[in-house]
């Protein structure tokens, strides 16, 4: 008679979750010109995972951008578990509304058209500019980190978008993702002067 044999199959996460993905919404605003947009409206405003397991999970990075040309006014993010207003493990890193300066990606800002010579042949008309919106976008947005406290096991996870200033009409912030991590990276020591 041959042996008896089994196999356990574990589905594990990315450690990256897309903020659309999320189980539970409020707030949300989404605008699809001329790129994509998920913005977080309103204070306690947030975004629900179910079963995360964050055992062994130190620290969570959010990439999100604060643009006060879409309105964005910043904000903090708040880590709750099972609730958007259930035990705070962790809060973010102040995410402060700053412009950016799109002129370097729409060849150099300087619209004045050059003197022309009497008598001197007209120049072929130059293409306008290719605007990498890749660039834009990774220039445009910073990260927010929240060192958590050690919880273990699966649990519903909340991120909650705060701002006083907010109220429920305006937008906190734009969120492009939101990565688990289980190191908290060193911070080098600054040279003593």
């Amino acid at each position: 008679m041959q042996g008896l044999s089994s196999e356990n199959i574990i589905a594990l996460r990315n450690p990256s979750v897309d903020p659309q993905s999320a189980d539970e919404k409020k707030g949300v605003n989404i605008i699809t010109t001329p790129v994509f947009a998920f913005q977080m409206k309103g204070n306690n405003s947030y975004l629900g995972y179910n079963n995360i397991d964050l055992s062994g999970i130190k620290q969570i990075e959010f990439t999100v951008q604060a643009q006060p040309r879409s309105g964005a006014v910043g904000g903090i993010i708040e880590i709750h578990l099972d609730s958007p207003d259930g035990k705070l493990i962790g809060t973010s890193d102040s995410v402060v509304s700053k412009d950016v300066d799109f002129s370097k990606f729409m060849g150099g800002g300087n619209n004045a058209k050059p003197k022309e010579k009497p008598g001197a042949k007209k120049e072929a008309q130059k293409a306008p500019p290719k605007i990498d919106f890749a660039a834009i976008m990774k220039m445009m947005s910073v990260s927010a980190k929240a060192v958590i406290a050690p919880t273990e096991g699966f649990h519903k996870i909340f991120f909650v978008f705060k701002n006083d200033k907010a109220g429920d009409e305006k937008i906190i912030m734009q969120v492009l993702q939101i990565t688990f991590q289980n190191k908290v990276p060193a911070v080098p020591l600054k040279a003593a002067k």
